[in-house]
């Protein structure tokens, strides 16, 4: 088994989470291919929207797997072209599967192939490839397209509301994303000390905690025409309050924590809960007052606050939560420490329905 990362745009992840790609640019993407990931809920299944054909040989043992689009387990990827090599005189499946972070977000994705067949999670199967001695001699096309049968109608509820089933329709495919955590509050910085410290600063608050992302759920549903359901959007996680600097030789404050996001639904069918509010961060301690306590100081930089959890998913997350505020600066004896920077407010909600 081989991995090769590819270079790749994801929604919904990390290009929204971390900024790794040009803001808003996960987004784009997204609203640019609903008709691939109407597609793909159709068939319930993961998918090639398009690209990544395998050439039909190769003098060597490497070969390009050419741009492609696929959404797999709640994921549209938009894949840049790769290299892959493969071992010599064998058969060798290829996948391209999601790559994720240490908090279940999809960092990337990338190439796996192997000799056994054994499909990774979250993945897709692009096809085989068969060499003979230090050539590829040939390779076989596994990806699992499908003809679209139409172009979806799309309501797309940013705030609470009412679907009504038109008339013909019977089946829909339904999105939900819940609202997003807001970041906790920076702590407040100390004030300083001069009788302790030398430099006589005092000691910084911590950094507020992110929000975390809303839950996001997907399913196909059948229905009946003229039938009504509730839509009700989750709201965005509140901003969580930087903490207050404290006066000359005292301790800052701690921030306070974000608000938790809110939860979506559409009707009693499906629902994506809200991600947690961050941690507000921790006050910067005092130093101690005189001399004789300088052995026991458990003066310290206030504690960074914790990330919120994600919301409940069915198949991912939803809208990344609000980034955590700054801690307040320690203050230069005689001022006070500074105060903490506000979080920021999460992401509202979503719902999105194609029939």
């Amino acid at each position: 088994m081989a991995d090769v990362t590819a270079t790749a745009h994801v929604f919904p992840s990390v290009n929204d989470l971390v900024g790794s790609q040009p803001a808003g640019y996960g987004n784009q993407t997204y609203e640019s291919n609903l008709a691939g990931r109407w597609l793909a809920s159709l068939f319930n299944r993961n998918v090639v929207i398009s690209g990544f054909a395998l050439p039909a040989s190769d003098p060597d043992l490497t070969i390009q797997v050419p741009t492609g689009k696929a959404y797999i387990a709640g994921y549209f990827v938009e894949v840049q072209a790769a290299n892959i090599t493969f071992p010599a005189s064998s058969t060798s499946h290829l996948f391209l599967k999601l790559l994720r972070d240490v908090n279940q977000n999809v960092s990337s994705v990338a190439f796996e192939h192997n000799t056994t067949g054994v499909q990774p999670a979250d993945s897709v199967k692009i096809g085989t490839v068969t060499t003979s001695g230090a050539a590829v001699t040939s390779t076989t096309d596994y990806r699992p397209t499908y003809p679209l049968r139409r172009v979806p109608q799309i309501h797309v509820f940013t705030s609470n509301g009412t679907f009504t089933v038109p008339p013909g329709v019977t089946e829909i495919f339904v999105e939900v994303f819940g609202g997003s955590g807001g970041g906790g509050g920076g702590g407040g910085g100390a004030g300083g000390n001069l009788i302790v410290c030398a430099n006589g600063y005092g000691y910084a608050g911590g950094k507020g905690g992110v929000g975390g992302p809303g839950g996001y759920g997907a399913d196909v549903l059948s229905v009946v025409p003229g039938t009504q359901y509730t839509v009700t959007i989750g709201a965005a996680g509140s901003a969580g309050g930087g903490g207050s600097g404290g006066g000359p030789a005292a301790s800052g404050s701690g921030g306070s924590a974000g608000g938790a996001g809110g939860t979506s639904s559409f009707g009693a069918l499906i629902s994506a809960t809200g991600g947690a509010g961050g941690g507000g961060g921790q006050g910067g301690a005092a130093q101690a007052s005189v001399l004789s306590d300088i052995s026991n100081i458990a003066a310290r930089n206030g504690g960074d606050g914790s990330r919120g959890s994600s919301g409940g998913t069915l198949n991912g997350v939803g809208f990344a939560g609000g980034a955590g505020g700054a801690g307040g600066a320690g203050g230069l004896w005689p001022l006070g420490g500074a105060n903490g920077s506000n979080g920021e407010a999460g992401h509202a909600g979503r719902v999105i329905v194609y029939y």
